[in-house]
């Protein structure tokens, strides 16, 4: 009894002396940090060599398995800090099996979109990744879903609904505006997210309801921005807005509040104090915005919107 005790006594002191020995802050191998988070691994599921392999394979799908399966799998990266994961393969596997090539029946395509809609406004990653890309790129990820359904009308009424509802609250509260970052790759959830809208924008049960909605959202990014959009911000903006100006249906209501409030944001600024009131940004944003959605609507032969955004322009300083 008393060498099981001694021989206890030393198994412990050995462990206890391990423990000391790691540095003190040593981050575990695949931590995920950042602002407001604890450091914490990343769970990665398949290998990045599985995915990777698919993308240099030409998207061929894996002997034996199932695309909705993968994709499944696939929107788990959404929030990985590696961008190959979350970009190359997440957004390019995507793009190819779902819009490229229609692999999804109209089922698996309404599976998928109700797996990936809660990463929409999401404050945290089941994987342990960051919930600001999980947000981005999820609404990336959607947009091509939602692009898919613009000939396969699989998604249902009540799935529109809650798109529309969560991808402009996500739009419109957002308040990360990189663009790309040199460790993360792209970021840029402005412009993920006003891809989805463009799409939703087009889609057969989009209400006028959700017009205001979309076009709102816009406006006031618009009108909130910080700074000069220096990523693309703006075309994107304009083309999620032009979803809902060219529709034969638009609200003349809803599109006359949306041209009036840029029409605000683009005349706010006090030329005697530059920098006040966020400077020259609301004033540049708002007139690039218009400047790109009066070339949309001139391409598309929607004379008469043309002319309401032209007139909206000339009344900025």
């Amino acid at each position: 009894m008393r060498n099981r005790r001694e021989m206890l006594v030393t198994c412990v002191a050995c462990v206890a002396g391990w423990l000391g020995a790691r540095p003190a802050g040593a981050v575990r191998q695949g931590a995920v940090t950042g602002p407001g988070s604890e450091s914490r691994p990343y769970r990665r599921g398949r290998s990045k060599a599985f995915w990777t392999s698919i993308v240099d394979g030409g998207f061929a799908v894996p002997a034996g398995l199932a695309p909705i399966d993968l994709l499944l799998d696939l929107g788990q990266h959404f929030g990985a800090p590696d961008p190959v994961l979350r970009d190359r393969c997440g957004y390019g596997i995507t793009a190819r099996w779902v819009v490229r090539e229609k692999r999804l029946s109209n089922q698996d395509l309404q599976r998928l979109a109700s797996a990936w809609i809660p990463g929409l406004l999401a404050d945290h990653d089941p994987a342990g990744g960051d919930p600001v890309l999980r947000r981005s790129f999820s609404a990336l990820g959607l947009s091509l879903v939602v692009a898919a359904d613009l000939e396969q009308r699989a998604l249902d009424a009540a799935t529109i609904d809650r798109l529309v509802g969560r991808a402009t609250e996500q739009l419109r509260t957002n308040t990360d505006r990189r663009g790309f970052e040199p460790t993360l790759g792209w970021v840029h959830v402005v412009a993920h997210t006003a891809d989805l809208l463009k799409f939703l924008g087009r889609h057969p049960l989009l209400t006028p309801a959700h017009q205001g909605l979309i076009l709102d959202s816009v406006s006031a990014t618009v009108a909130s921005a910080p700074a000069v959009f220096q990523w693309g911000e703006d075309e994107r903006l304009s083309r999620a807005a032009a979803s809902v100006l060219r529709r034969d249906d638009a609200d003349a209501a809803v599109v006359d509040r949306f041209l009036d409030a840029l029409k605000v944001a683009g005349s706010r600024v006090d030329w005697d104090q530059p920098i006040a009131n966020g400077g020259l940004a609301p004033m540049l944003n708002a007139k690039s915005v218009l400047k790109v959605l009066h070339l949309a609507l001139t391409v598309a032969g929607n004379d008469t919107m043309r002319q309401r955004v032209f007139r909206n322009l000339e009344a900025m300083p």
